[in-house]
């Protein structure tokens, strides 16, 4: 591993639609690294990050502006292991009152766009597609996308962490195949972070 990265999953109530949806940014085509991919705001932990979750405020507030204080962290999920041997845990937030998502402001030097996907989304079959793929050393695994109107593709470890998370507040299985570590996953952490999302005006449980 050569190193420890965050990345914030914000969830917000969509004033027109009145569903939840997260928060997704598409990064600048100039990196040299992951350029144009979609993915959700993070990045590497700083020594000055008093933990993994103060990284994912932190990267969020670089790249899109973020307020800290319009958000509440309820929890996290599980860290997977990114391409670049970097461990990436996904933390999750809910928007507070203040929150306005139309604030959000991209640092263009990293991100080229700001968007929302409805979350329930990631459970559907509707602009699903997979394919199994076999990491270098590893196991081969189902490799999620979707390619939603309007919106570049979400694939990769930003798909993974949506499922993840859809999955545990809606507290059911995707409608598609998916790993059976993944399957486990939801039916014995959903209830932890259902009850502290339970709020309301927040994730209409």
């Amino acid at each position: 591993m050569t190193g420890e990265a965050a990345v914030l999953l914000i969830l917000y109530i969509d004033k027109t639609t009145q569903e939840l949806n997260v928060v997704l940014t598409q990064r600048s085509s100039k990196l040299k690294s992951h350029g144009g991919e979609v993915c959700l705001p993070g990045g590497k932990r700083d020594e000055t990050d008093t933990d993994i979750t103060m990284t994912a405020l932190r990267e969020a507030n670089e790249e899109i502006g973020l307020d800290r204080d319009t958000v509440k962290v309820i929890g996290m999920l599980p860290a997977n292991v990114a391409k670049n041997q970097l461990l990436v845990t996904p933390v999750a937030a809910v928007a507070l009152p203040s929150f306005d998502v139309d604030s959000l402001k991209a640092n263009e030097d990293e991100v080229a766009l700001i968007f929302s996907v409805e979350l329930a989304k990631f459970l559907s079959g509707e602009h699903h597609m997979s394919q199994e793929w076999t990491p270098e050393r590893g196991m081969p695994m189902l490799f999620h996308s979707w390619e939603f109107e309007g919106t570049p593709r979400v694939w990769g470890l930003t798909a993974f962490f949506l499922i993840d998370l859809a999955s545990v507040v809606y507290g059911r299985k995707p409608d598609y195949e998916m790993e059976p570590n993944v399957r486990d996953f939801v039916y014995q952490n959903r209830k932890m972070l259902r009850r502290e999302t339970c709020q309301p005006g927040c994730l209409k449980c």
